[in-house]
């Protein structure tokens, strides 16, 4: 599943590092159980929308089949990192994601961290402009439509917009270094349409 450029980024990190996801619906979850096996991140961010397909948000009946599947997610991310955090989306169940102690819940609207000295900002929707001196990273997934960041402009040692609607993402903390994993080829095809 890893190329060997993703490879040879993780083997080069020397201390704890991020892996970034978003808005995964559970078809994503076998290939995000290989990659966490894969490579063990310090830390997993995610960034909203646990079981995609589910609209808790708007559609309550949604509400039994999301609670279970999120459950298998949250077993699955915890399992294979040391700290999860999650910034809830629009068709997450907050109240009930509260509940677990095993994660940090982060609203969707925006929160400003600092891990290892990477200054962080986690929003579900995506990110307008920010302070370029202000964060090093801003986290967010919730689609394409109004994202209006490009990945082919970030730029390493300068504010970075990933997207985790896009493909997977491991960031370095110490050098601002990041690597993106494609979900799978099928469905990053898929959910570019």
């Amino acid at each position: 599943m890893l190329s060997q450029r993703t490879i040879d980024f993780l083997e080069s990190i020397k201390g704890p590092f991020i892996l970034h996801i978003s808005d995964t619906p559970t078809s994503y979850y076998a290939n995000i159980e290989r990659l966490l096996k894969q490579i063990r991140p310090t830390l997993l961010i995610h960034t909203g929308d646990l079981a995609d397909e589910y609209k808790v948000g708007r559609i309550p009946e949604h509400l039994p089949g999301y609670r279970e599947a999120v459950a298998r997610l949250l077993a699955i991310m915890k399992e294979n990192a040391q700290q999860v955090w999650i910034i809830h989306g629009n068709n997450d169940d907050v109240s009930w994601l509260m509940k677990d102690k095993g994660i940090k819940l982060f609203p969707m609207s925006g929160s400003s961290q600092v891990y290892y000295g990477l200054r962080l900002f986690l929003q579900h929707q995506p990110v307008g402009w920010l302070n370029k001196y202000e964060y090093d990273f801003a986290l967010y997934g919730h689609g394409f439509t109004n994202d209006v960041h490009k990945p082919e402009d970030n730029r390493i040692g300068e504010l970075c917009y990933i997207n985790g609607v896009r493909y997977a993402t491991i960031i370095n903390p110490y050098n601002k270094h990041f690597c993106h994993i494609p979900y799978s080829v099928e469905e990053i095809i898929n959910r570019g349409k």
